[in-house]
């Protein structure tokens, strides 16, 4: 019986080599949907008024690999950085203007002005 897996109730000698079979967890991210939502949230966020990026950050940042809500706002430029006057500002893009305003559209709330 060499390198099977022993019986339920059986026990292993303290000595005895160990196989563990870890299956990996792949950490999947939320549904486009979750995600996009919070990306309207933070889009109308930045739209209030200007915000620096340590505003930015310290809000929307997240160490969940399953809501990466800046990070995918970045990626998809929705959003932007710029130095001006020494501070580093964050802004929409008109692609995140343009996604915000069709996702409003699709939810059936006017644009806001």
């Amino acid at each position: 019986m060499t390198g099977s897996a022993p019986r339920a109730g059986a026990t292993v000698p303290d000595d005895a080599p160990v196989s563990l079979d870890y299956t990996r967890t792949v950490e999947k991210p939320m549904p486009d949907c979750t995600v996009d939502a919070l990306i309207v949230d933070l889009l109308l966020w930045l739209s209030d008024r200007e915000r620096t990026y340590q505003d930015v950050i310290d809000v929307w940042r997240t160490s969940c690999p399953k809501l990466p809500v800046w990070e995918d706002a970045k990626d998809r430029g929705f959003v932007a950085q710029d130095n001006s006057g020494g501070r580093e500002l964050v802004r929409m893009t008109p692609a995140g203007s343009e996604f915000l305003q069709h996702q409003r559209a699709s939810r059936g709330n006017p644009a806001r002005t």
